[in-house]
């Protein structure tokens, strides 16, 4: 009989890309590991799994298991979930993710409008590893995220989908291609066993003293930035500083970090001071200080894409509600950046 653990063995081996690296990630011995398998593949009468020196991929029987077994495992932990909200609480909770920026502005009214409805909601800030590890393990059902900048997130309705176009045929047939790795630092969580509920496209913009002399100026050229100090995120692989790199090497120059901070607040007192300049996505920037001025740059029309994401069994009228109250308030958003409102923008961190 097809047990949970077998499924659970699958998995860890698909993710974890060997049997001794499985083991260790569920706790269990290789021989254990190496039971499961084989009693799942005897039941199955099919080979799930090739091991090699190099570690251990799934066969094509495996790999067509590997999304079952994921959509009954993450089932049975929202289930338990569910099942301990109400023995505790008395009704059900949904537990959503966000980032900083977007809890800030999008999530308030949206949990203002839940609560109304009736619907708990239980709420955690992290980055995006941690919301996506989040996902997967059943901790969060539905999670604020952004796409990098370079690399946006195609958007996949999470419910009521249009049907999708039809692609158009290839001239020839393409040749199956290795995988390829992400660089370090990029954004490599967001694969196929996420939708993405697409919400609003928060572009980046150059923050800098209202009275330095780029701010007469209504777009600022990025080569007229080369002499400037910079101030950038903490960590070498922030997504807006990397974006921000690349494009100024295309005119022969780098972005010379003055001060690192990941709190926008903070970044944006010191740009008032005249400290350095700072390339921040609009939802980080404070709308009602007069020290500070904003424009495009020129040769960096970049936006990051914000929206929901789920496992791709995650459904529920909760989460449906969810999504609807966040859908009105970043039309909100859009209204009021696109008839030059203040939009509510508030500082808050990458």
């Amino acid at each position: 009989m097809l047990e949970l653990r077998h499924l659970q063995v699958l998995r860890a081996i698909a993710r974890e890309g060997s049997l001794a690296a499985a083991g260790r990630a569920l706790h269990f011995s290789q021989p254990t590991i190496t039971h499961h398998l084989a009693t799942l593949e005897a039941h199955l009468r099919t080979r799930l799994v090739h091991r090699g020196a190099r570690g251990a991929v799934l066969t094509e029987a495996g790999r067509a298991l590997l999304p079952h077994a994921e959509a009954v495992l993450e089932r049975i932990l929202v289930a338990e979930r569910e099942i301990r909200d109400l023995a505790e609480h008395g009704a059900a909770t949904l537990r959503v993710g966000t980032f900083p920026t977007a809890g800030a502005l999008l999530l308030p009214p949206a949990v203002r409008e839940l609560h109304r409805q009736g619907v708990q909601i239980s709420l955690t800030e992290g980055e995006l590893p941690t919301l996506l590890a989040g996902l997967r393990n059943g901790e969060l059902q539905v999670a604020l995220v952004f796409s990098q900048p370079t690399e946006p997130v195609e958007p996949v309705e999470l419910s009521e989908p249009e049907e999708p176009e039809q692609p158009e045929e290839p001239e020839q047939p393409a040749e199956a291609e290795e995988p390829v790795e992400p660089e370090a630092g990029e954004d490599r969580s967001l694969g196929e066993e996420f939708t993405v509920h697409p919400l609003l496209e928060d572009p980046l913009l150059l923050v800098l003293a209202a009275d330095h002399p780029l701010a007469r100026l209504d777009r600022v050229p990025l080569d007229g930035l080369r002499e400037e100090g910079w101030i950038m995120g903490t960590t070498d692989w922030d997504p807006v500083d990397r974006v921000l790199s690349r494009a100024c090497l295309r005119y022969g120059f780098q972005p010379v970090p003055v001060m690192r901070t990941d709190d926008y607040g903070v970044l944006q007192g010191f740009v008032a001071a005249g400290i350095g300049v700072a390339l921040v996505p609009r939802l980080g920037i404070a709308q009602d200080r007069a020290d500070l001025a904003v424009r495009p740059v020129d040769g960096l029309p970049l936006t990051r894409r914000i929206g929901v994401a789920a496992l791709r069994t995650t459904r529920s009228p909760s989460v449906d509600a969810l999504l609807a109250a966040l859908t009105v308030q970043a039309d909100r958003l859009r209204t009021a950046w696109a008839t030059g409102g203040r939009g509510d923008g508030r500082p808050g961190c990458r």
